[in-house]
């Protein structure tokens, strides 16, 4: 990827139709299942998502974990392609199997089907950034008012 001074840049990758992406904050080797998480992690992660959860539902208050996917997760198909035949099981998924084989009770919202199915309506993550673009979070938003008022 060139800059306008003609230098490469490492820290982006050049997706399809000019998309890039960040290289160096880990979201391509999460997008290729290259960060496993270990069962130690998934169960450290567990028992501090559920602590805060029973902490704050004792003083009355709900609590939601919601995760934003990261934009190769939404948009897999503006990757390089032998990227895309490579995908792997990300971080994310990897932690939700890990409660769902526990029947834990932590309330999780999993954001990505909502920003999925949207995406072909209009663009939701800036195609040269890591950030949603404002209707990204506004479909985050409408999905975590919806579940909290069930």
């Amino acid at each position: 990827m060139d800059d306008v001074f003609d230098r490469q840049s490492d820290r982006a990758l050049e997706g399809l139709s000019g998309w890039l992406y960040l290289k160096d904050n880990g979201n391509i080797a999460d997008f290729l299942g290259l960060r496993i998480l270990s069962e130690k992690k998934k169960e450290k992660l567990r028992l501090t998502f559920e602590g805060r959860q029973k902490w704050l539902e004792e003083k009355g208050i709900h609590y939601l974990l919601v995760v934003p996917p990261n934009k190769p997760v939404v948009y897999p198909e503006n990757l390089p392609e032998e990227i895309q035949a490579d995908r792997g099981v990300d971080g994310m998924m990897q932690w939700w199997g890990y409660l769902a084989s526990l029947s834990s009770s932590l309330h999780l919202l999993d954001l990505r089907d909502e920003l999925i199915a949207r995406k072909a309506k209009e663009p939701l993550y800036f195609s040269n950034d890591t950030h949603w673009y404002h209707m990204g979070s506004y479909v985050g938003y409408c999905a975590v008012i919806k579940r909290l008022s069930e």
